[in-house]
């Protein structure tokens, strides 16, 4: 078992603090009562710091997630400097190594086994991940072409309904689930966008002559509806660190999508911008979302989550986002109208 020793009664540790303080005076300010610097003895092979056996005496330089969270919003200086900070040289003739720094984007060389991974370049690889695998979009293609009934039009504003009424409980369900910042900002500022987003399908429906009892009424596709349903699983069962990665990693693909059916609507279908206003809200990310939801993913894993079961969700959500469109288009031919059957 690895005895652990803060920095006030362990003279390693002391001495990691002194050469962390030496690297910037913003360092200081950021790690002020919210660094725990533990001393690692005699690590076994079981250690959570990796496959790899670390030296006898390490030096881990930690801070709690939701402290790290306040620190880097009020010290950007700070994450500058600390990103860079994985190893400290000056400790190195002690015969101690600083094991690692996990800053606001996740810095680290062993969270949950991720080697030196970064939180940034997991969500730069689970995106071209998606990327590489991703097909065309019948859907938006035959919207494009001015191909899609416009009777048709009514499954898109009937599915947003049902879905976009799910995911708003299924943020504030996460929100309530992990209150502590920065995932609980994070998930109720996404529960009030889809509130938001609601009031803006109304006017989708309405130019397609549909009002709220039709959204009611309407009777959803299984399949469209497996996006929202995942969602709701993660909410009760999945991760912070796992849903922020999955809203990540799907962000600009759903939003390229968004914005081209809202062109489409306008060029091919004749209606008004105010119409297209619920996919105009969806084309492009809010200011900040995806600093704040790269912070929840590098919080999260920090204490402790899986990145492997967070690259699954973001997986998992891209190919029920595949199947909602895929339903749409189901039943359409090439040129837009119904396929024959038989």
């Amino acid at each position: 078992m690895a005895a652990r020793a803060t920095a006030r009664d362990d003279p390693r540790a002391h001495a990691a603090m002194t050469v962390v303080r030496q690297l910037s005076p913003n360092v200081v300010e950021a790690f002020a009562g919210q660094v725990r610097i533990a001393a690692v003895l005699h690590a076994s092979d079981s250690s959570p710091l990796g496959s790899q056996r670390p030296p006898d005496r390490v030096i881990c330089v930690r801070q709690g997630a939701a402290d790290l969270a306040a620190g880097a919003r009020r010290h950007a200086a700070a994450q500058m400097a600390l990103r860079t900070a994985v190893t400290i040289p000056a400790l190195a003739p002690r015969g101690v190594r600083v094991w690692r720094v996990l800053t606001e984007t996740g810095v680290s060389a062993g969270i949950g086994g991720m080697s030196g991974q970064v939180v940034p370049d997991l969500i730069g690889r689970v995106r071209e991940e998606i990327s590489a695998g991703a097909g065309r979009n019948r859907f938006v293609d035959l919207l494009e072409a001015g191909g899609v009934p416009r009777e048709r039009l009514t499954w898109l504003a009937g599915e947003q309904f049902r879905i976009v009424g799910s995911d708003q409980r299924s943020f504030a369900l996460l929100a309530a689930r992990f209150p502590e910042p920065p995932a609980g900002e994070m998930f109720l500022s996404l529960a009030q966008g889809e509130l938001h987003a609601l009031r803006l399908l109304s006017d989708f429906a309405a130019a397609l002559g549909w009002q709220e009892r039709d959204l009611r009424a309407y009777e959803p596709r299984p399949l469209a509806q497996a996006y929202p349903a995942y969602l709701a699983w993660s909410a009760l069962f999945g991760t912070c660190s796992g849903v922020a990665l999955a809203m990540l990693a799907n962000l600009e693909e759903w939003g390229g999508y968004c914005g081209r059916v809202a062109e489409a609507l306008l060029a091919r279908y004749d209606l008004a911008e105010e119409a297209v206003g619920f996919f105009r809200f969806f084309a492009e990310p809010a200011p900040g979302f995806t600093e704040q939801a790269t912070l929840v993913v590098s919080a999260g894993l920090a204490a402790g989550e899986d990145p492997q079961e967070a690259v699954r969700a973001a997986q998992a959500l891209h190919a029920y986002e595949v199947a909602f469109w895929d339903a749409l288009a189901d039943g359409l031919g090439e040129s837009g109208t119904a396929a024959p059957t038989g």
